[in-house]
């Protein structure tokens, strides 16, 4: 009986497991552009002489020249560029986060004038004709919620935009052997 039940609760786990890595690297894709600005983008399979062997989204195998090849961009967020003869490190931040108080103070302005400037306008409806000196500052009220209002917009939309900053790792040396290429990094 205790097999059976370890049998079914290791089953559950691996079914767990997965669903929730599966979707994970299917998300997960290498790109590469060659010299002519052709981007393909796919999961790298083997080496070959004739170059690099990528399936791509669509299921078919791609063999790219190694000489052709311009930058591969990893999923692990690195990226070769042979151009240059660079490895870089992208690091995504969000480094304007704090600007969301900001955009949330703004919004409750432009919340509270836009409320000023309906009771504005429904004190200026309500008084009687035969009043002269009435000052209506409902219009001023209506410019400050919507100029606040832009603002709030603004400064969210600044706070949640990532800051992606290249962190170079070092120089890339390819050279050729009779057993194929060798990449070697310099720090």
């Amino acid at each position: 009986m205790m097999r059976f039940i370890r049998k079914c609760v290791c089953r559950k786990c691996v079914c767990v497991g997965l669903a929730v890595f599966l979707p994970v690297q299917a998300l997960a894709v290498d790109r590469v552009i060659t010299r002519q600005k052709i981007e393909y983008r796919g999961t790298f399979v083997n080496r070959t002489q004739q170059g690099l062997v990528m399936r791509t989204v669509e299921g078919t195998l791609v063999v790219i020249p190694q000489n052709e090849i311009s930058k591969i961009y990893r999923e692990d967020k690195s990226i070769w560029d042979f151009e240059t003869g660079t490895r870089y490190y992208l690091k995504k931040s969000l480094p304007f986060l704090p600007f969301t108080l900001l955009g949330a103070a703004s919004g409750a302005y432009a919340v509270h004038q836009y409320n000023n400037f309906r009771d504005e306008q429904e004190r200026v409806k309500d008084t009687p004709d035969d009043v002269n000196n009435i000052t209506d500052r409902s219009n001023t009220h209506l410019a400050l919620c919507i100029v606040s209002g832009i603002f709030a917009v603004g400064s969210i939309y600044i706070a949640f935009r990532p800051m992606e900053v290249k962190v170079p790792l070092g120089r890339i040396n390819i050279s050729a052997n009779p057993r194929g290429i060798t990449l070697a990094l310099r720090f």
